[in-house]
This record gives C-alpha cells, sequence and structure tokens, in this order.
C-alpha cells in the first residue's frame, strides 16, 4: 500500500491488525533479546571481577536456568555487546536489535492512530445523524465501508520518537556538561 494512499474503514481494521501483530511481535522479541544480551554481558564482566561479581554470577545463573527452558534460542543467539571494543559485530548486532523495539512501538502507535481515527469518525457519523433527526431531516446513513480515510506510515513519526528524543539528549548533555550536574 502507498504512503498516504486513501483506504476504507474495513481495509483500515485489517491494517490495525497487522500493525499491532508485527508490532507486538517485534517490541516483544527485541525486548527479550536486548534483556538476554544486558545480562549476559553482566557475566561477561562479573567474571573479570568486577564489583559483586560472585552475587552478578549467582543472579545470572539463577535467571539461566529458571528461563532457558522457554528462553534458550534466546540464550544461544542474542549477542553479547563488548564494552571495550565498540566496533565489533556483536555490537551492532545488538544495537540493531534495541533498535528494533522502537521500530515495533511505531507500527503498534500506528495502529492505535487508525482505531482513534475510526472512533473520531463512528462518533462523528452518529453525532450527525442525532442532528439530522433533531432537525427533522431524512439522510440516508451512509456506510463505514464506504468512507475513506488517509493511510499514515509509521515512518511518519520519525520526528516524535527519534529525531526529537536525541536532540533532548544532546541538550540535556550540555546543559549538565555546562552547569557540571
Amino acid at each position: 500500500m502507498i504512503i498516504g494512499e486513501m483506504m476504507n474503514i474495513k481495509k483500515a481494521k485489517i491494517k490495525i491488525f497487522y500493525y499491532l501483530l508485527i508490532g507486538l511481535l517485534l517490541s516483544i522479541l527485541s525486548c527479550i533479546s536486548t534483556v538476554i544480551s544486558i545480562i549476559k554481558m553482566l557475566l561477561v564482566y562479573a567474571s573479570k571481577g568486577v564489583f559483586l561479581s560472585q552475587q552478578i554470577k549467582t543472579l545470572v545463573s539463577s535467571i539461566y536456568y529458571s528461563t532457558s527452558p522457554y528462553l534458550d534460542w534466546f540464550w544461544n543467539y542474542s549477542p553479547t555487546p563488548n564494552l571495550e571494543h565498540l566496533k565489533v559485530y556483536d555490537n551492532y548486532i545488538a544495537v540493531t536489535i534495541y533498535l528494533c523495539i522502537f521500530i515495533g512501538f511505531s507500527f503498534i502507535s500506528s495502529a492505535f492512530y487508525l482505531i482513534k481515527r475510526i472512533g473520531r469518525i463512528k462518533r462523528k457519523l452518529e453525532d450527525q445523524e442525532i442532528e439530522d433527526s433533531l432537525k427533522g431531516i431524512k439522510t440516508p446513513k451512509p456506510k463505514l465501508e464506504e468512507i475513506n480515510i488517509k493511510d499514515k506510515s509509521f515512518f511518519q513519526q520519525v520526528h516524535t520518537l527519534y529525531i526529537a528524543p536525541i536532540v533532548v539528549g544532546i541538550i540535556l548533555y550540555f546543559f549538565g556538561y555546562f552547569f557540571s550536574i
């Protein structure tokens, strides 16, 4: 479907279902993989004798044994970030998986936007019908399938979800740097 294309309510409901499905799957799986990557990274640095290393090893092993029957695939294939060498393959994969969380949230946000939009259209139709009945005007009730709405792609939310947080982060960084916070 072309971005900005007009679609009817039935197509919008199908799109909502797919947006929610893709968004939830992508977000949940990426969150699980990211959390496991962080836990694996903690274990690597605990092995090097970092502060509280024995407690971290105990915590990670208990988490592993309680979740490995269900999340074994994630434990085997989630990357282990390396903080000493930033330009390694596992770090790139970990960042990509982390970004997939936000892409999934974009899909979910687009689905909720369409849900709200359909709800507003239904309310307007009901209000128009009540208003016409009060005036005594007999107008044929439009079918929901005949009403077209404009599609809004999740890529149109780039400013809200990606650019604005980066700008705020940069401003806060410089604010903290200059005021020694």
